[in-house]
């Protein structure tokens, strides 16, 4: 399913760096003080959930090479359920609703969610001093295209690492060539992708610092 860019277009949304419908960026989706805040508001919520139990339709994961997962990784993360979107602070809220009026109007479209998938707002942190998520893909529907929220400023919360996206099995696509803080990237969920090792060199350090991203899988 395509996406219909002249419509993103037209209701004011600014569209740069289309490959060929496989990738594309939004600037300037979420205003920069939104995605600051959220960042600060996660990193101080992720202190107070325990590692790998759902609570009340929040889970939160530390994942450092975890030995139990198909794909190495380190970085931690928080997902909550969108039914419990009632009980989520503001900065959560605020971001759930710029996501999810945009997956619903352009990317989903009349595509039917089936009764045992959940919609999820997830906010990963990418620590500097190596955090990463090595190669991996997902079956197209029924998210279709990938959304990915940047919440981070590079040069200033971080200088290395980014989303990386492989198209035809050969050509390699750095996002952060192209994507700042704020910036939304929609790809096609079944193209191969990765992030990057963030700032490999420096001591491993998991605070604000480093890369955030918030997406919206269904599963």
């Amino acid at each position: 399913m395509r996406l219909d860019l002249e419509a993103i277009r037209k209701d004011g949304y600014e569209v740069s760096e289309n490959f060929d419908d496989d990738l594309f960026v939004i600037k300037q989706f979420a205003q920069k003080e939104l995605c600051v805040s959220s960042v600060k508001k996660a990193h101080e919520t992720m202190k107070v959930f325990p590692h790998r139990k759902e609570h009340n339709g929040v889970f939160y994961s530390f994942d450092v090479l975890p030995s139990n997962t198909k794909t190495d990784r380190i970085f931690r993360t928080i997902t909550f359920e969108e039914s419990k979107r009632s009980i989520l602070e503001t900065d959560f809220v605020n971001l759930f609703d710029l996501l999810n009026k945009f997956q619903n109007k352009y990317v989903l479209n009349t595509q039917i969610i089936e009764e045992d998938k959940v919609r999820r707002l997830q906010l990963i942190h990418y620590p500097k001093g190596g955090g990463f998520f090595d190669w991996h893909s997902h079956p197209r529907y029924p998210v279709n295209y990938g959304l990915i929220l940047n919440l981070s400023e590079k040069g200033t919360n971080f200088n290395e690492g980014a989303t990386e996206i492989m198209r035809n099995n050969e050509e390699k696509i750095c996002v952060e060539e192209f994507s700042d803080i704020g910036d939304l990237t929609l790809f096609k969920y079944d193209l191969k992708h990765r992030v990057a090792p963030c700032n490999p060199k420096d001591d491993l350090v998991f605070d604000v610092n480093g890369r955030w991203t918030a997406i919206m899988p269904i599963y």
